[in-house]
């Protein structure tokens, strides 16, 4: 048996599709570490956005002998806080964490993770928030053309408060993307030999 590894070959961020802000130090195995924040104070509003693109992988030519798997790491921590003055404002915030891939070449997209957090105050608390570091393992079709196969991020926070300066809103994620690839066995050819 014969095991390739095949990368992106091309990148977009934004995301055309998404828009948004781009990704900090974009690579073909993902980006480095990536702050969206959102915040506001008394009657405002913020809403922030960072997305990114990867496709362009290169089919295997043989025969397979095992389904193709897509794989990539990801650590990421968000969080929401909202404060409120006490006499009738209020304040509000989300955070939003995607990660998708396509099979074919971004008409329809599947979920590999989806981490929110959000909060309103009154009646306060919190804040809200999420901490996630993991890993996927996706075992895609067997007869799977490659070159549609693409993966991309999507970070979303917002943030409002209404009323006086003691009113607030703040929301904020991290992330960091790696070891993005597909991964194909096929198996080796063997020698004819004529007698």
């Amino acid at each position: 048996m014969a095991a390739f590894i095949k990368q992106a070959t091309s990148t977009q961020s934004p995301d055309g599709t998404l828009g948004g802000a781009a990704v900090t130090g974009i690579a073909v195995t993902g980006h480095g570490s990536t702050t969206t924040q959102s915040s506001a104070i008394s009657s405002a509003s913020d809403a922030d956005e960072k997305s990114a693109r990867w496709f362009g992988f290169e089919n295997v030519v043989g025969a397979r002998v095992a389904a193709p798997r897509l794989k990539l790491s990801w650590a990421t921590d968000g969080s929401a806080a909202a404060a409120d003055d006490g006499v009738g404002g209020n304040g509000e915030s989300s955070a939003q964490f995607i990660i998708e891939y396509s099979l074919n070449a971004g008409s329809s997209w599947n979920s590999v993770v989806t981490d929110d957090a959000s909060i309103s105050s009154p009646p306060g608390g919190g804040p809200d928030t999420f901490d996630n570091d993991n890993s996927a393992d996706i075992a895609l079709p067997l007869s799977q053309d490659i070159s549609q196969v693409q993966v991309r991020v999507d970070y979303l926070t917002d943030a409002s408060a209404a009323g006086g300066p003691g009113n607030s809103g703040v929301a904020s994620v991290v992330a960091t993307i790696s070891g993005i690839q597909v991964e194909v066995t096929t198996q080796d050819s063997s020698p004819v030999i004529l007698w």
